[in-house]
């Protein structure tokens, strides 16, 4: 008879617990500053939905512009020092936020484009991460440690939102992002102390074929092709949803902005639900 031992029992590599915290800080990071962004922008601005949505639109470019040119990059490259790159710019772009609050000089173009410098962050930090993983854990424990991940990014999803929303309304934009860029910061301090094993170096092909061969690859595959249409649909709603709620909820609901950060963690929870249950249907499914 085969045991399986509980999820919850496996121990992963101290590698891998460094990259797992890394990963939930700058996740916390991210949420903090995305939640915080509409709450500035309505609050401090006076911006309406329209405003909002070019807001959104200045942090969503990145996603869908960059995150084929960062997976080649990392395929390339040492993904490590790409991530700390990645949160070291978000770092200075959240910082930038800050100092234009301090001073009175923050207007929305500014925020639209410290916040696309952010976005920009946290898609290479989230395109390299998961890349990681194979080199750091064994292949039976690939479900676990992906597990783990998504888990850390779902109560961040959960837990930031939130958290931003109060310290917008409690104490002021300027401790949100002050509060985003020390997380920023840590993620870059944990991740000095990973050690990335080395990797095969194989002949590099030009850029723009690399980018052209995983695009076309993609597309034909069978179980990806359904997951990309998802993924495209799924964001879609999600982040015109984004865009209208906050003006929504505060001109028309009268939400403070606390109200609004609980409002936007909320979605977290089943994000929480999901993470927990993969690494058991991911067996039982038996992917791969």
């Amino acid at each position: 008879m085969r045991l399986s031992i509980p999820h919850s029992a496996v121990r992963l590599p101290a590698a891998f617990q460094r990259l797992g915290w890394s990963n939930l800080v700058a996740q916390s990071a991210e949420q903090i500053s995305l939640a915080a962004a509409p709450l500035v922008a309505v609050f401090t601005l006076g911006a309406s939905a329209h405003d909002t949505g070019l807001l959104q639109t200045a942090q969503t470019l990145p996603f869908l512009l960059l995150s084929i040119p960062f997976g080649v990059w990392a395929d390339r490259r040492s993904r490590r020092t790409l991530m700390a790159l990645a949160e070291g710019m978000r770092v200075l772009a959240m910082l930038g936020v800050l100092l234009l609050i301090v001073t009175h000089g923050l207007t929305l173009p500014w925020l639209a484009a410290l916040g696309c410098l952010g976005a920009t962050g946290t898609v290479a930090y989230n395109v390299a991460a998961p890349s990681l993983v194979p080199s750091l854990v064994p292949r039976e424990s690939f479900a676990v440690a992906n597990g783990r991940l998504e888990l850390a990014r779902s109560a961040a999803y959960s837990a930031g939102p939130a958290l931003g929303g109060m310290l917008v309304g409690w104490t002021g934009a300027g401790w949100a992002y002050g509060c985003a860029a020390g997380l920023s910061a840590l993620a870059v301090a944990l991740l000095a102390g990973l050690r990335e094993p080395p990797r095969v170096q194989t002949g590099q092909r030009h850029f723009l074929r690399e980018l052209r061969d995983g695009a076309r690859f993609v597309l034909r595959d069978a179980l990806l092709r359904p997951m990309i249409a998802t993924a495209v649909f799924f964001n879609l709603g999600f982040f015109m949803l984004q865009a209208v709620y906050v003006p929504y909820a505060v001109h028309r609901l009268g939400l403070t902005a606390s109200a609004v950060g609980v409002t936007l963690g909320a979605y977290g929870v089943g994000m929480v639900c999901g993470a927990l249950a993969a690494p058991s249907i991911a067996e039982r499914l038996r992917f791969g």
